[in-house]
């Protein structure tokens, strides 16, 4: 865990540079649908492989 006022900092830096709340909560649900579509791909690759040779 960060220190109190070392994350009552960032929470300002972030906010006086128009990261609010609602922006951090969207990007996080993009960076996890953008993780999960990569791990499906890198599974049907996988799966790819492994129909080839048999």
């Amino acid at each position: 865990d960060l220190d109190p006022k070392l994350q009552a900092a960032l929470k300002e830096y972030l906010l006086a540079r128009g990261v609010t709340p609602e922006l951090a909560t969207s990007l996080r649900e993009h960076l996890l649908q953008k993780e999960q579509a990569q791990y499906v791909s890198w599974l049907k690759t996988l799966e790819g492989m492994f129909t080839k040779d048999h």
